[in-house]
Formats: C-alpha cells, sequence, structure tokens
C-alpha cells in the first residue's frame, strides 16, 4: 500500500506544472530562456498580451508585482482551460514562454487559471 501511495505522490508531481518564476528570476532572464510565469492582464490585442507579473504565494494565492511584460502569443500558441476569448484584462494566466528581450517573450502555452487563483495588491 505505501508503494502505491508513494506512486500517486510521484505521479501527481510529475504532472503539476512547475512552479512559477517570481519578478526577480524573471528579470534576470536573458533572450533565449524559458520562463514560467503568471500574469494579470492588462490589456491583449494583435497577438500580443500586455500584463502585470504575479508572485506566487501559494498555488491559487498571487501577489501583484510593478514588472510589466509583453507576451507574443501567435495564433498557433496553445491554449489550456480556455481559449483566446478568455484573454482578457483583469485574467490570470500561467504562461510557458521563451525569453526574446528585457520584459518580451514568446508563448508556447498559455493556461487560463482566473477562476482558481486570487490576486493581491502589495
Amino acid at each position: 500500500m505505501k508503494v502505491l501511495a508513494l506512486l500517486g505522490v510521484l505521479l501527481a508531481q510529475m504532472m503539476a506544472p512547475p512552479p512559477a518564476m517570481n519578478e526577480a528570476a524573471i528579470a534576470r532572464a536573458r533572450a533565449g530562456e524559458r520562463l514560467n510565469l503568471v500574469v494579470r492582464v492588462d490589456s491583449f490585442s494583435h497577438h500580443t498580451i500586455a500584463g502585470h507579473v504575479l508572485d506566487r504565494v501559494t498555488d491559487s494565492s498571487y501577489t501583484l508585482t510593478k514588472s510589466t511584460m509583453a507576451i507574443y502569443a501567435p495564433g498557433d500558441t496553445s491554449f489550456v482551460m480556455g481559449s483566446p476569448d478568455d484573454v482578457r484584462r483583469g485574467a490570470v494566466l500561467y504562461v510557458y514562454a521563451v525569453a526574446t528581450k528585457p520584459q518580451a517573450a514568446d508563448a508556447t502555452k498559455i493556461v487560463i487559471v482566473t477562476p482558481y487563483v486570487t490576486v493581491k495588491e502589495r
């Protein structure tokens, strides 16, 4: 029984997304580096999402930072738990991306987490 319980825990950990990077780690990222970040959308226009970086407190609680990001999401970007129609002001997104320059990245996958998280002001 203990082996099955341990196996279940290991599988859950393997399937869980990696923790989101914090504001400082994102600021240090260099072009070409993979990013995992959470943002609150300020605007979305012509495949570009502008938003504020959120720092993780728990899996369901985040704190708003002063850092902003411009995230390019081309038409073939994978959306999970939602669609591009869900990307609007105030939406919370978990973004898998590649840094392109300071405060900018190209999205490879976007998970809509708005209904599952709370955001606190600093």
